[in-house]
């Protein structure tokens, strides 16, 4: 690869890096992203101001592919905007392999997506106009990934990231002295009620299936009590307000709505008529599933291009919103090994590794040209 390129794309990661901004707000971003690809030469940019793609014709496309990456960081545990999660490389990823592909003649029509907001769920929902708007056949993304092999590429048939979602659950009661709490209708019961029933949810048993009360799950499902909500520290009240909030996780898409639906039948069962109820859904997430023949395709073409790959025997439990995209085309999701100590997702002091850059861009390129 073109050093040249190369130390213009970490250059790029470097910037994006020191200009991190949350979901739905990475105004500064796109304008450092649109900027960098106009200053080397390229054009058919499409700015939808909420996300933008860049557009390479061929003169007798086989077909129309999407290669995506998403660009908005996340807050520390001081609050502050920061690239936790190595957002500011795939962006970079993304902008190399325009560069080194944009003078070739392809095959294929091919969309390079910059997509926003993929932590809280909604980016990909907003770029479902894309796929829309053009007849998509594939689409691809990656994921950098700490605690794999560093520059290496990791597959995974079917389901590869747990579909998510989070429900908030709201009770109203009645109010009464504390005195009096027969007088009054408090909501903590119904809330503990739910909480014990799904403790046994909220362990860690493996990807096999499962029976739950009258449920049968194909295979992984949790719940994660995130927060409870009750009244204030006034000691003569009893309260009539709470709140429940849980995340809910499973790996098959079919069996976070068997979860979901257990929970709110649960809830109205317990409030009966003495209690009012409302919920919430928020940061819904679908499975993210790899098709198995581009799985196949990607082993043999990557190996012949000298990028190594391994396999993942289970999906990782963390959600990721280019699961949207399997509704419209065939998907392939990969992770890039960020090397087997790197710093955790998340984590503060997490940084996005260079030394992957130049990996996830052959990769890339390699879609567009060989797949």
């Amino acid at each position: 690869m073109n050093k040249n390129l190369l130390n213009s794309v970490i250059s790029l990661r470097k910037k994006l890096h020191n200009s991190p901004e949350i979901s739905n707000c990475e105004f500064n971003t796109r304008k450092i992203l649109i900027n960098f690809l106009k200053e080397n030469n390229i054009n058919s940019i499409y700015d939808f101001k909420d996300y933008f793609y860049v557009y390479k014709k061929s003169k007798n496309p086989k077909k129309t592919i999407v290669i995506r990456a998403d660009h908005d960081a996340i807050l520390n545990s001081n609050l502050e905007p920061f690239h936790g999660c190595g957002h500011d490389g795939h962006s970079a990823i993304l902008c190399g392999t325009i560069l080194n592909l944009w003078k070739e003649e392809l095959d294929k029509d091919v969309i390079f997506l910059f997509q926003p907001a993929e932590e809280n769920g909604r980016g990909a929902k907003i770029c479902s106009e894309v796929f829309k708007k053009y007849s998509i056949d594939e689409v691809y993304g990656l994921h950098n990934w700490p605690g794999l092999e560093m520059g290496t590429i990791y597959l995974k048939i079917g389901v590869c990231q747990c579909a998510s979602v989070g429900l908030t659950l709201k009770f109203k009661g009645v109010q009464s002295h504390a005195s009096l709490p027969e007088l009054g209708k408090n909501p903590a019961y119904i809330i503990s009620k739910i909480v014990d029933d799904l403790s046994d949810l909220n362990i860690f048993r493996g990807y096999s299936p499962f029976n739950f009360r009258n449920l049968h799950f194909k295979s992984l499902v949790l719940v994660t009590v995130i927060n409870i909500s009750l009244g204030s520290k006034n000691f003569g009240i009893s309260p009539a307000n709470g709140e429940l909030s849980l995340t809910l996780r499973a790996a098959h898409d079919e069996d976070l709505n068997l979860i979901k639906n257990y929970i709110l039948n649960l809830a109205r069962d317990l409030c009966e008529e003495d209690f009012s109820l409302q919920f919430e859904f928020t940061d819904e997430f679908s499975e993210t599933y790899s098709d198995p023949s581009l799985v196949k395709k990607a082993e043999q073409i990557f190996s012949r291009e000298n990028l190594k790959t391994l396999k993942l025997e289970v999906p990782f439990r963390a959600s990721e919103d280019f699961g949207v995209y399997k509704k419209y085309a065939l998907p392939l999701f990969f992770y890039l090994g960020n090397g087997v100590e790197h710093i955790p997702l998340h984590n503060d002091n997490f940084e996005f590794s260079d030394e992957i850059l130049e990996n996830g861009i052959k990769a890339f390129s390699v879609i567009a040209r060989n797949f």
